[in-house]
């Protein structure tokens, strides 16, 4: 896939979304790391980590704000960490996106920047718009690197 790079974020107090929109000829991706999740208390697994009240509410937020905007991807990837997947899903519900074709990719959870580009350069050449909800460090350095200028 080739995208354009232009960054427009939507900060919330615990959700970041970086939109790379259009350009003529190129794809557009949606970079977002899970909201706020709580705490890991004894017991439970990272993988497990549950959204915090306010990180449902930023979720739902997100989605009301994309949906406004008019933007729904044709394809959204979500690892499948609960707190990743329940903001994907929520997302999904809130901006018309039909929350069973979230497709839950295993390496997305925790995945690295080449995984991350690994998994864009393979998404079908039919998807024009593609939707990833991961987990930082790896979304953060995924938004540096394809914001760099050459």
């Amino acid at each position: 896939m080739n995208f354009g790079i232009q960054s427009e974020s939507m900060d919330l107090k615990s959700v970041d979304i970086i939109i790379l929109p259009k350009f003529p000829a190129m794809k557009t991706l949606y970079i977002l790391r899970h909201a706020e999740a709580g705490s890991a208390s004894a017991g439970l697994e990272d993988f497990e980590r549950i959204l915090s009240k306010q990180g449902r509410k930023d979720a739902q937020e997100i989605g009301s704000r994309l949906l406004a905007k008019g933007i729904i991807p044709q394809t959204l990837l979500s690892s499948p960490a609960f707190r990743t997947l329940t903001t994907s899903r929520i997302i999904a519900k809130e901006s018309g996106f039909p929350a069973g074709h979230v497709r839950i990719e295993m390496q997305v959870y925790n995945a690295s920047l080449q995984t991350l580009l690994r998994l864009i350069s393979e998404t079908d050449d039919h998807v024009d718009s593609l939707m990833i909800v991961g987990h930082n460090p790896g979304m953060h350095e995924l938004v540096n690197y394809l914001s760099q200028t050459p």
